[in-house]
């Protein structure tokens, strides 16, 4: 079974993050979901979600090594839109 690639952005500075495969867009929203809300030291993306941009980048099979990259990303969001519903509110009102 081939398993997808997904990948963030960091917009400050510049760079991506390390790959990550999972054989769902839902599994891997579900993992980003706990990426974004672990409070622990050091996790940028839970410190800063304005900055981060979440993306799914092809596909890889395990079988044979292979990754295919898609011609263009698909963007899944910022990792603020991954926090729950009361802490994007409060990130909205404080962009108005």
């Amino acid at each position: 079974m081939k398993l997808k690639v997904y990948m963030w952005y960091d917009s400050k500075t510049e760079s991506w993050g390390i790959p990550m495969y999972q054989p769902t867009r839902g599994d891997a929203s579900r993992l980003f979901t706990r990426l974004v809300t672990d409070q622990r030291e050091g996790n940028n993306i839970a410190l800063y979600p304005s900055d981060f941009t979440f993306f799914e980048c092809g596909e890889y099979d395990p079988h044979t090594g292979d990754h295919f990259l898609y011609q263009a990303k698909i963007n899944l969001g910022l990792a603020v839109e991954y926090k729950p519903k009361e802490e994007f509110k409060k990130f909205l009102a404080f962009c108005r």
